[in-house]
């Protein structure tokens, strides 16, 4: 696993994550940056979502992911309602869960969402960052 030189410490406001989106070159790149801002997963973690692991029932979005620390399983629970009210400034992120949410619609229901590499995903956040911000940014700034 490649070293990363960006200072880590520095963290991303919802308006760089807007940016990035913008800047992503194709759906899939979207759908990858909505789920790490989203849940704060490894990209690893990301990769290994299936169709089966997204639910929506009734305004709520869960997302159900293997740890590869601990190798547990996890469920995340998102409320678009409450992710509104959290947000200081009132915007919400609907956006980003609207982006999970068509992807995951459209993709295949067997196999991975993303078949792809770790090194492909790390590859996309550099270069959106770098594109969008203009810094080196690594997976853990999410």
């Amino acid at each position: 696993m490649p070293r990363y030189n960006s200072d880590i410490s520095e963290i991303l406001y919802e308006e760089d994550v807007t940016k990035m989106i913008a800047r992503a070159k194709s759906p899939k790149e979207a759908y990858l940056i909505s789920v790490l801002w989203i849940t704060g997963a490894r990209p690893s973690e990301i990769l290994e979502l299936r169709k089966d692991s997204f639910r929506l029932d009734e305004g709520t979005l869960k997302i159900r992911l293997t740890t590869k620390k601990l190798g547990e399983t996890n469920e995340f629970i998102i409320r678009e309602r409450t992710l509104d009210f959290e947000r200081p400034d009132g915007y919400g992120a609907n956006p980003y869960i609207e982006q999970i949410i068509r992807y995951v619609n459209a993709s295949a229901d067997v196999g991975f969402i993303l078949p792809y590499t770790t090194r492909w995903a790390e590859k996309v956040i550099n270069r959106l960052g770098m594109e969008a911000l203009n810094k080196l940014i690594s997976p853990y700034h999410f």
